[in-house]
């Protein structure tokens, strides 16, 4: 990897000296590679992918994670969650990272708040018989500070705001 970035700024130093055009079509093509051979890995090492495959990776995480309800689990983290389906936490949190543009816990919190909407919010006003506690704890925040932290956010507004539309 080292190599390959050596000869990339050697070559962009030069372009960069002579022709500024050649520059910008040289380096977003090979800054794109470069990533690509970054992001993808197994057991520490490094390997090559597409950026199709690497979504598709992402989608499969996504599913596994929407399919078990992992996120109402409050205690869930990227490491457990990683050592329960066999993976290396990094890519996980590379491919989250990389479909959603958040981190983990970021996307794990907006998966909790998608489950209030879906199941708090779809039934007529049925949620203001519940306390903001028993939601929170059942979307899996564990707190009232946690899901009130969450929504301003991952959401832009306020918790007041939130529940009232």
């Amino acid at each position: 990897m080292n190599t390959v970035l050596f000869v990339y700024l050697i070559i962009c130093i030069g372009t960069l000296l002579s022709v500024p055009q050649f520059w910008t079509l040289f380096d977003n093509y090979f800054f794109e590679k470069i990533v690509w051979v970054n992001l993808h890995f197994d057991d520490g090492r490094f390997k090559s992918t597409s950026p199709d495959e690497f979504l598709d990776y992402a989608n499969y995480i996504d599913e596994i994670i929407c399919a078990n309800e992992v996120y109402l689990n409050s205690k869930i983290s990227l490491v457990l969650l990683a050592d329960l389906i066999k993976e290396n936490p990094k890519k996980l949190n590379e491919a989250i990272y990389f479909k959603y543009g958040i981190s983990f816990k970021d996307y794990i919190n907006l998966k909790r708040l998608d489950f209030i909407d879906r199941i708090f919010f779809s039934s007529d006003g049925n949620y203001k018989k519940y306390s903001f506690d028993y939601i929170s704890e059942k979307a899996g925040f564990g707190t009232r500070k946690s899901l009130y932290l969450s929504i301003r956010k991952l959401k832009n507004c306020t918790p007041l705001e939130y529940f009232k539309r």
